[in-house]
């Protein structure tokens, strides 16, 4: 499928994803305040890294080798059988961790050990995300594209409906245990999928774990986990920072923006997973990478200003319409943060290049540097500017990792493809 067919039905996933969205961020707005969406941006940090560990951190992996395989079956049926027993291994063993450290994870994340049970929920309901996140990857790979989009599209209903209702129902908690359960139930609807499908014949056997599958999986994964414990960890120690210095509500002010963001952003984001990254893993020739990216950018980029343009132009009326009152303020955050997504969106585009062609040292080295730059950044200019000053390290350190990952690229893959 084009980038253009591809682009025009992940906008209908986003498009509802963005309306749902704005219904939850109102009801959250009402019944948990900024100080609760604080805490919200916590345990999302935290789900990342949970998430990556219990099977999403080789989810590009299978979404990779899954193309690039194509037509071979033999070798799709090997690969799913031994990411889906690896993942649901680890995601067991998560499981029972967090039971095990809950109140200790309670409090350091959220405050209180008052949240503890949140953790439960979360570690039953690891075996179904785990499934979740390799079921979307093999269809992604499969270039299922109307199967995927309409997951999506389920994941955004469900979890928007959970989440307004448990918040409607216990407040924050109800909030945070939705976080934790809403991809599981979606789970349950990709199973249903996947079984239905002639082409896939999942075996859970340990017969079928193929161990040279798996070394490839594991490249893929440790640049996958490296991102979602690195970039989380600063996040979490950013905003703990913050709270300490500027007050929860700013910060849940701050992170209101962020979710503006992130709606917004998924309108490319999302075609940068579905179509980039097989398109990326199948691709031997140098020079039709090279047009790959370009056609990419075109779009990409003028889609990223005009959509930043209009949020800040509209930014003293999407503020009202999408929280309450005691939100008034945050228009000050928008500048910089859109400054940022711009940035992000440029260098995102190359660093799917380098997943889609497992260019797992340059991409370790970046999330660890460019990790410990943007958390250097952050507290000192943090430090003299609050929440602003965070913002402007963000964008910089944007700015600095698309230079990285473009000085890498022309250096690196030239020489190991076709030309």
């Amino acid at each position: 499928m084009g980038l253009i067919k591809t682009s025009l039905l992940n906008a209908i996933a986003v498009i509802v994803k963005i309306l749902t969205a704005l219904g939850l961020n109102k009801v959250l707005a009402i019944y948990v305040g900024p100080s609760g969406y604080a805490l919200i941006g916590q345990f999302q940090q935290a789900l990342v890294i949970v998430s990556a560990l219990a099977g999403q951190a080789i989810q590009n992996g299978v979404t990779k080798y899954t193309a690039e395989y194509g037509a071979d079956q033999s070798a799709q049926n090997r690969l799913w059988s031994t990411a889906f027993v690896f993942g649901l291994g680890v995601a067991l063993l998560c499981g029972v961790s967090i039971v095990l450290f809950s109140r200790q994870l309670s409090t350091q994340l959220l405050g209180s050990d008052e949240y503890q049970s949140v953790f439960f929920w979360l570690a039953a309901a690891l075996p179904l995300l785990a499934i979740n996140s390799l079921g979307l990857a093999v269809l992604n790979g499969r270039k299922e594209v109307v199967n995927y989009v309409s997951l999506n599209i389920a994941l955004s209903i469900l979890g928007a409906a959970i989440a307004s209702l448990l918040a409607m129902w216990k407040g924050l908690y109800g909030a945070l245990v939705a976080l934790a359960i809403s991809q599981a139930v979606v789970g349950l609807l990709t199973i249903a999928v996947l079984i239905k499908k002639p082409w896939f014949q999942l075996k859970f056997q340990f017969v079928s774990f193929d161990f040279s599958e798996l070394r490839k999986l594991l490249g893929f994964g440790l640049m996958a986990l490296v991102g979602a414990l690195v970039a989380p960890a600063v996040q979490i120690t950013i905003r703990n920072f913050l709270i300490e210095t500027q007050g929860a509500s700013p910060v849940g002010q701050w992170h209101a923006v962020t979710r503006i963001s992130d709606v917004y952003l998924m309108f490319i984001t999302t075609t940068l997973s579905v179509y980039l990254l097989p398109r990326v893993s199948e691709t031997q020739s140098w020079s039709a990478l090279k047009r790959e990216i370009i056609k990419v950018y075109q779009l990409a980029l003028p889609a990223a200003f005009l959509m930043a343009m209009a949020i800040y132009l509209l930014r003293f009326q999407i503020t009202p319409i999408l929280f309450d009152s005691s939100f008034a303020g945050m228009e000050v955050y928008y500048p910089l943060q859109l400054l940022g997504d711009f940035l992000k969106i440029g260098s995102w585009v190359l660093g799917f290049v380098m997943l889609g062609k497992a260019m797992v040292k340059w991409y370790v080295l970046a999330e660890l540097l460019f990790g410990l730059s943007f958390l250097i950044l952050g507290f000192w200019l943090g430090a003299d500017h609050g929440i602003e000053g965070v913002l402007l390290a963000q964008a910089f350190n944007s700015a600095l990792f698309w230079l990285y990952c473009w000085l890498v690229i022309v250096k690196d893959l030239p020489s190991k493809m076709v030309m």
